[in-house]
C-alpha cells in the first residue's frame, strides 16, 4: 500500500491504520452534519417517526405486518431520549451507520490480509453517493448496511476459525438483521455464495448460524405468513426500461458520481483481471452484478423499480471496490484514494429524493416553523375542506413537533378576528373561503401554493363607535405576539406597530386627519 512508502520511524502499521480510520470518520461526519438539519423528511420517513411516537409496547403493537418490528423499537427508544426534530433522527441513522467504516476495514482485513483493499473497501463504504443518502435516511438501511459489513466480517471469521462462540455471535448478527427488515434474506443468499466460492467444504458449519436465523424468522413469519404468501405491490407492475440503460442508471445512482462510476469500472477490472485468488474474485462480482438477478426477476420480487429495496447491493460495491481498487499497481492507489476523497463531497440530497421517493413535506414544516414565530393568543386555524396537502401522519408529526400543546382549529371562524386560512391556492372550497374572508382582509402569506396559509384579519370591534360624519372606529390592534396580564410590554426606545380600524358608511364630505395620542398614568 502506498503508506509502506512512508519513514517507518513516523508511523507504525498499526498507527496508520487508526490514523486512516479515523480520519475517515471524521471526514463522514464533517460531510454528513451540515445536512442533518437540512434534508428535509420524505413520506416513508415521516411515517416510521409516527409509527415510534407512543410507548415501547404501542410501537411494537403498531409495527405494520410488512415490517419487523426492531427498527421502530430503536426509533422510538431514541426518540424518547433525544427528541423528535429531524436533526436528532438523521443523527440517528448517521450514528448506527459510521461503526461500518472501521467495521468494514475489518471484515475486508479478514477476508484478504490486504491493508490497501481494508483501506479502499471502508473509503468505499462511506463515499457511494447511494450509501450517503441512507446514512440519514430515518429508515432501517443505515442500521442494515453496518450489520451486512459484520456479517462478512463474522463468516469471514467464523469459516476461518470455527468455534462455537462465533457461530452464535454470527447468528445472532443475522437474525437481528432479519428483525430489521426482512430483504436481508439476499444478505445471506450472498454470503452462501460468497463461502459456496472461498470454503466449499466447510458449508456444513452454516447448521449453526442458520438454525438460529431460521427460528428468528420461524416466530416473525408464521404470524404473518399470509402478508408473505399474498404479496402484491405495485412496483411488480411497473414496466422496465430496456436492461442496458436500466443497469446503468442504477449503477449511477448507486455511485452517486462520475468518479464513483470510474472508480467502480476501475475496481472490476482490476478485480477481473488482477486479483488473486480467483475463487474469491468470483462471488464478489457476482455480488455486485446481482442487479441482473432483480431486473429479470421483477415481475416476481417488484425490486428492481425502488433502489431502496437493493441496498444490498451496496455491500458488494463495496467489496468490489476496495479489493479490485487494491489489486491495480500500487503507482495508481494514490489516485484511487483521491478519487475515493472527492466521492465523499455530499451529495444532492434533494436529487435523490425527487427520483426516488416523490414528495417530501418541507412545505409543512416551513408553515409550521414559520407560523410558531407568527402565532397569536386568540389566532384560529381553519383547514379548507379541500386541502389534502399532506397525509394525517405529517400532521400529527410537525404537529407534536413545532405546537407540542395542539394547535386551534376551528371549522367556523365567525367570532374570530385573526384566521390562519391553509389550503391549496389552486383548489379552495369557496363557500368556506367566503366564510373566513367575510369581514376581514386578507394580509401575509406563508407556504407554496401546494400548501397556503394565509392570515384574514378583522377589526377587534365588529360594531365599532360611530362618529358624527359617518366614520365608524372599529379599534386598533398592536402587532406583537406576547403580551402580559395589561397587554404589550415595551422596553424604552422601542418601535410600536399597530394598526388602526375604520369604515366609512357614506362619502365624508370634509377633509379629515388621523391623531394617534399616547397618555401616561399619572
Amino acid at each position: 500500500m502506498f503508506y509502506l512508502t512512508l519513514p517507518n520511524r513516523l508511523f507504525s502499521r498499526k498507527q496508520f491504520v487508526l490514523f486512516l480510520v479515523t480520519l475517515l470518520l471524521l471526514l463522514t461526519a464533517l460531510t454528513r452534519i451540515p445536512s442533518l438539519n437540512d434534508v428535509p423528511l420524505n413520506w416513508d420517513e415521516v411515517w416510521s417517526i409516527w409509527q415510534s411516537l407512543g410507548s415501547f409496547e404501542q410501537t411494537y403493537r403498531w409495527t405494520p405486518s410488512d415490517w419487523p418490528p426492531l427498527y421502530f423499537l430503536s426509533v422510538n427508544v431514541w426518540q424518547s431520549l433525544a427528541g423528535i426534530t429531524p436533526f436528532v433522527l438523521h443523527a440517528l441513522s448517521l450514528l448506527v451507520f459510521m461503526p461500518g467504516i472501521p467495521i468494514t476495514y475489518r471484515a475486508v482485513l479478514e477476508m484478504t490480509g490486504d491493508h490497501a483493499a481494508a483501506f479502499f473497501a471502508a473509503f468505499a463504504f462511506t463515499a457511494l453517493g447511494f450509501a450517503q443518502f441512507l446514512s440519514l435516511l430515518v429508515r432501517a438501511y443505515a442500521l442494515l448496511l453496518t450489520l451486512s459489513m459484520l456479517a462478512v466480517w463474522l463468516t469471514a471469521r467464523y469459516f476461518r476459525r470455527p468455534t462455537l462462540r462465533r457461530g452464535l455471535i454470527l447468528g445472532l448478527c443475522l437474525a437481528a438483521m432479519f428483525l430489521v427488515h426482512y430483504t436481508a434474506a439476499f444478505i445471506y443468499a450472498l454470503l452462501g455464495l460468497l463461502t459456496l466460492f472461498t470454503h466449499r467444504r466447510q458449508l456444513w458449519r452454516w447448521w449453526l448460524p442458520a438454525g438460529m436465523v431460521a427460528a428468528a424468522g420461524l416466530l416473525e413469519v408464521l404470524p404473518k405468513l399470509d402478508v408473505f404468501l399474498n404479496r402484491t405491490g405495485y412496483n411488480r407492475q411497473l414496466e422496465l426500461s430496456p436492461l442496458p440503460k436500466a443497469l446503468a442508471g442504477l449503477y449511477g445512482f448507486l455511485a452517486g458520481s462520475t468518479w464513483g462510476l470510474l472508480a467502480l469500472v476501475a475496481a472490476a477490472l482490476g478485480l477481473l483481471i488482477l486479483w488473486k485468488p480467483r475463487r474469491q474474485a468470483a462471488p464478489i462480482l457476482l455480488w455486485a452484478a446481482s442487479p441482473l438477478a432483480a431486473y429479470v426477476f421483477h415481475s416476481q420480487l417488484g425490486l428492481f423499480q425502488d433502489a431502496r429495496y437493493l441496498w444490498w447491493v451496496l455491500p458488494g460495491l463495496t467489496l468490489l471496490t476496495g479489493i479490485g481498487l487494491a489489486a491495480l499497481p500500487r503507482q495508481t492507489h494514490l489516485l484511487a484514494a483521491l478519487a475515493l476523497g472527492i466521492m465523499l463531497i455530499p451529495i444532492d440530497f434533494e436529487d435523490y429524493q425527487i427520483q426516488e421517493y416523490g414528495a417530501t413535506f418541507q412545505p409543512i414544516d416551513y408553515v409550521f416553523t414559520e407560523l410558531e414565530r407568527v402565532l397569536k393568543p386568540g389566532d384560529v386555524i381553519v383547514v379548507d375542506p379541500k386541502c389534502d396537502c399532506a397525509p394525517v401522519e405529517a400532521w400529527d408529526y410537525y404537529m407534536r413537533l413545532h405546537f407540542p400543546t395542539g394547535l386551534p382549529f376551528t371549522d367556523s371562524p365567525e367570532g374570530h378576528a385573526r384566521v390562519w386560512y391553509i389550503s391549496r391556492d389552486w383548489d379552495k372550497d369557496e363557500a368556506m373561503r367566503a366564510r373566513v374572508a367575510e369581514g376581514r382582509v386578507a394580509g401575509k402569506y406563508i407556504g407554496p401554493p401546494g400548501f397556503l396559509a394565509r392570515l384574514y384579519e378583522g377589526p377587534p370591534d365588529p360594531t365599532g363607535i360611530l362618529f358624527a360624519n359617518g366614520i365608524r372606529y372599529h379599534g386598533m390592534t398592536i402587532d406583537r405576539q406576547l403580551a402580559g396580564p395589561e397587554g404589550p410590554v415595551y422596553h424604552e426606545g422601542e418601535t410600536i406597530q399597530f394598526r388602526l380600524w375604520w369604515s366609512v358608511g357614506r362619502a365624508v364630505g370634509r377633509d379629515y386627519s388621523i391623531g394617534v395620542y399616547s397618555r401616561l398614568p399619572t
